[in-house]
């Protein structure tokens, strides 16, 4: 993490992408930090950026209880390698079967924090 220039979070809770970024920050002072409440306009930016981004976090379960796993076979295509933090408040293991078999590099559950951020950075 403390190598990642850039970040971008997706959440449709705006108080939850608020703590997610003040959390991020704390642990790395120097990340720029793209934030969006609708993924629609995430993979937007990704998809014109995502050569610049180190890694996404985003909300297992969007607008209108809409999986962001959905959306994560497009964000694949066009930046394999990309990891993808799913950020969630859903210990369910259906969903995290589910969302592993998405190729995400990290499920975790919220809220984010020092301890799960320092796990984190070990392999990011």
């Amino acid at each position: 993490m403390k190598h990642l220039k850039t970040v971008l979070i997706i959440d449709d809770d705006a108080d939850d992408l608020f703590l997610t970024g003040k959390e991020l920050l704390s642990y790395n002072s120097t990340l720029e930090i793209y934030s969006f409440t609708d993924i629609k306009d995430g993979i937007e930016y990704l998809l014109n950026n995502h050569k610049s981004v180190g890694a996404v976090f985003i909300d297992l379960y969007l607008q209108n209880k809409v999986k962001s796993l959905n959306y994560l076979d497009e964000i694949k295509n066009f930046a394999p390698f990309l990891p993808i933090v799913i950020l969630t408040f859903s210990e369910d293991p259906k969903d995290i079967l589910e969302a592993y078999k998405h190729k995400i590099f990290k499920y975790i559950i919220k809220p984010l924090t020092p301890n799960k951020l320092d796990q984190l950075v070990i392999h990011l």
